[in-house]
């Protein structure tokens, strides 16, 4: 006489047969066998030699940078049309059309930060357009809008909807740096 099987018995006998098919000893209490130090998904990169893998971590870098940047510069336009709102004594605040300029452009560098941290493709068209702006700011913001050039025009897998996560590239770079795997 058979006795019917509950639905928890039958997930452990399912979940032990798969466990002693994963690892090689047939043990269903060790854990399965598998490398520890590679990355999963490592056939996104395939195609990607290490050096340009770096440049493109790099350039992950500076764009996530850059939008920090960003967001501390909208966070400053905007508390600074706030107080000139509130400090309304005569002539020595902005007038209103100024105001509203500055109040507009502090809400485009969030809008941009924020495209450029979800990596949406119009960020980065919306980016390499403040980065030519930015341009005209000697000295500082030449540099910075010469290095959002180079970087922004480098790294068009990073943006769309195939890019490559940095998360997953940071993980491969390290895993080939680890293994020196050129």
């Amino acid at each position: 006489m058979e006795l019917p099987l509950d639905r928890g018995a039958v997930g452990l006998i399912e979940s032990s047969a798969k466990a002693t098919a994963m690892n090689t000893t047939g043990n269903p209490y060790l854990p399965p066998q598998t490398d520890p130090v590679a990355p999963a998904g490592r056939n996104h990169f395939k195609d990607i030699a290490t050096a340009d893998l770096k440049k493109l971590r790099n350039d992950s870098h500076s764009i996530r940078t850059f939008s920090v940047l960003l967001i501390l510069g909208a966070a400053l336009m905007i508390v600074g049309v706030v107080v000139s709102l509130l400090r309304n004594e005569g002539g020595a605040t902005m007038g209103m059309a100024e105001l509203v300029i500055v109040g507009a452009a502090g809400g485009l560098n969030l809008l941009t930060a924020i495209g450029l941290m979800k990596r949406r493709i119009w960020a980065r068209y919306l980016a390499m357009i403040m980065a030519v702006l930015a341009l005209l700011g000697f000295p500082i913001g030449t540099l910075i809008g010469i290095l959002l050039l180079v970087a922004l025009g480098r790294s068009a897998r990073l943006f769309g909807s195939d890019r490559l996560d940095h998360k997953m590239i940071d993980t491969e770079w390290r895993y080939r740096k680890a293994n020196k795997i050129p």
